[in-house]
């Protein structure tokens, strides 16, 4: 199989660092805290990258911050004066990874449906079409407006062979060589 392709996320990054339960990533990059709720988005549509993540200011974190752990919702930052400092990000992305972790799609869409926010509806489209369940993200596209992924996909779905849909797919993600 084809090397992965390295893709930048951002620039001028101060600290990062994995979730200790899930497969965000949290980095301060130019006086903000990024959290990349669902970065293997690169592996699947980079154009939804920016649609998966969550920023807000990191100001207060001052000059040289640097993230000492990810904890489930919880950022937690030592500035450069050694005051430690917590942050919060959404529980909702912790809690999508465990519902489709058990593949319970239904359950993924009702908990999308509860919290309406286009964000988590964009983590839940890219990780259906990860694991290739492809009613999932037609709902998921759907409500984020993405016209042209949503007639994609149902297009994928028309495809009468599991071979042929799984094509497409690869094709999707830019892996040409496992199309064919």
């Amino acid at each position: 199989s084809k090397e992965a392709v390295p893709f930048k996320l951002g620039t001028m990054c101060d600290s990062a660092a994995w979730n200790t339960d899930t497969d965000m990533l949290a980095a301060v990059m130019d006086s903000k805290l990024v959290v990349w709720y669902y970065p293997n988005v690169v592996f699947v549509d980079r154009d939804l990258v920016h649609q998966t993540k969550f920023s807000r200011d990191a100001s207060d974190f001052g000059k040289d911050p640097q993230i000492l752990s990810f904890h489930g919702s919880h950022v937690a930052v030592r500035r450069a004066d050694a005051a430690e400092l917590s942050a919060a990000v959404s529980p909702y992305p912790t809690a999508l990874y465990g519902i489709v972790q058990k593949h319970m799609w239904e359950q993924a869409i009702q908990l999308c449906r509860y919290v309406k926010d286009s964000t988590l509806w964009a983590c839940l489209a890219v990780m259906a079409l990860a694991d290739k369940e492809l009613s999932t993200a037609e709902v998921a596209f759907a409500a984020i407006d993405e016209v042209a992924k949503l007639q994609y996909v149902l297009s994928i779905k028309e495809i009468p062979t599991s071979e042929g849909r799984n094509a497409e797919l690869a094709l999707w993600r830019r892996r040409p060589d496992e199309a064919e």
